[in-house]
């Protein structure tokens, strides 16, 4: 009988490759029961923990964490002027409003000599917001012109002041 061309003539591979290949298959099989059994018994321990963290009041969750919102009149960043600080087209004219004029620098030649540190020379201030425009012209009392030209931020300050005087700021608690 001669061999028929169109089948293959089937011989059985070496042992060592059926044994090769079992091999691998059984690896592969423990493995995965490993890592089945490992989930389990880790899921199991998890949740045995949350419930006796629950009991105790231990806060597991993200949401435990998070703090309810702030209502606005007790919100210090809810004040017109801060919130306006952050809105486009608004923001430049509003810190505009705080920007004072070039005033003179303290001479730090004479404040590194100085022992105690001495007041401050008015009449310089003074002359910075006359030549800045904040008054019109220096008066005779260099303090009472300087006070007189901080009275045109006094609005925005006074919102800042007013946020700050709410009950539940902590700014309020940091400053006494």
């Amino acid at each position: 009988m001669e061999s028929d061309p169109s089948f293959p003539n089937f011989t059985p591979p070496p042992w060592w490759r059926r044994r090769f290949f079992k091999t691998i298959a059984i690896t592969i099989l423990c493995i995965t029961a490993y890592y089945i059994i490992e989930r389990q018994l880790g899921g199991r321990a998890w949740r045995a923990y949350q419930r006796e963290a629950a009991a105790k009041g231990i806060k597991l969750r993200y949401t435990d964490f998070e703090t309810p919102d702030i209502p606005d009149e007790e919100n210090y960043a809810a004040v017109p002027i801060f919130r306006n600080l952050f809105t486009p087209g608004v923001a430049a004219p509003t810190s505009a409003q705080f920007v004072l004029p070039d005033l003179p620098e303290p001479d730090a030649k004479a404040k590194a000599q100085a022992p105690e540190p001495k007041p401050l020379d008015l009449a310089k201030y003074q002359q910075a917001f006359v030549k800045a425009g904040w008054i019109s012209f220096p008066g005779s009392d260099p303090a009472s012109d300087v006070l007189a030209a901080l009275e045109r931020i006094e609005g925005p300050l006074g919102e800042i002041r007013l946020a700050s005087a709410r009950p539940k700021t902590h700014l309020a608690d940091q400053m006494e």
